[in-house]
């Protein structure tokens, strides 16, 4: 009598292995998949030209000469200057090192006013390359500058 398994026992036993690999990868969410949720969401909001993108900005944030306070400050004014706000995305690489991430990317801002599109950030035929910095705080990502060439 044989005690080696035959061949089905094995397959079973990897399936399973690989069943379990698939359902724990899919449980598991990667702070690099954090960081781009962190993004999205904050792509969304400013579409939605909802004052709530404050809630993910960090309180040292930096854009060029602009501060944190800049922002609170002139975010309600800013939406109401138009009618509608697109952002084009693509090309997303982020890097995390502990509570710090950069995201760099490509983006195309358009924005509606009185029915005239204004591009606000990129190319009329193409994305523009910029470099979002991030910051973990309390367990949650926040956007904590931007850099553009």
């Amino acid at each position: 009598m044989s005690t080696k398994p035959d061949l089905k026992t094995f397959l079973l036993i990897f399936a399973g292995v690989i069943i379990f690999y698939l359902i724990l990868s899919t449980i598991i969410v990667t702070e690099e998949e954090r960081v781009i949720g962190t993004l999205r969401r904050a792509e969304s909001l400013v579409e939605a030209e909802d004052i709530g993108i404050i809630d993910i900005i960090d309180s040292e944030f930096y854009y060029q000469m602009y501060q944190y306070d800049d922002l609170r400050a002139n975010i309600p004014s800013f939406f109401d200057r138009f009618d509608r706000i697109k952002i084009d995305l693509g090309d997303l690489k982020v890097s995390v090192f502990d509570t710090l991430a950069i995201c760099s990317l490509k983006a195309r801002i358009f924005a509606w006013a009185d029915s005239m599109p204004v591009l606000l950030f990129g190319e009329v035929l193409g994305k523009s390359l910029a470099v979002v910095h991030f910051t973990k705080n309390d367990d949650r990502w926040l956007i904590r500058g931007i850099d553009v060439d």
